[in-house]
């Protein structure tokens, strides 16, 4: 398994941790929206 703190240091995204943590919260709405939105077209419709 891959320690997530050491992936989320500077010298790998170029981003302090503060700057990552803002850009993580502002991306993780709209992805979970659109992984929603896919599982419901797989289904089909609403449950």
């Amino acid at each position: 398994m891959v320690n997530r703190v050491v992936l989320a240091h500077r010298l790998f995204t170029g981003l302090s941790r503060s700057h990552l943590a803002c850009l993580v919260e502002e991306l993780a709405e709209p992805w979970q929206a659109r992984v929603e939105g896919r599982r419901h077209a797989t289904r089909g419709g609403a449950r």
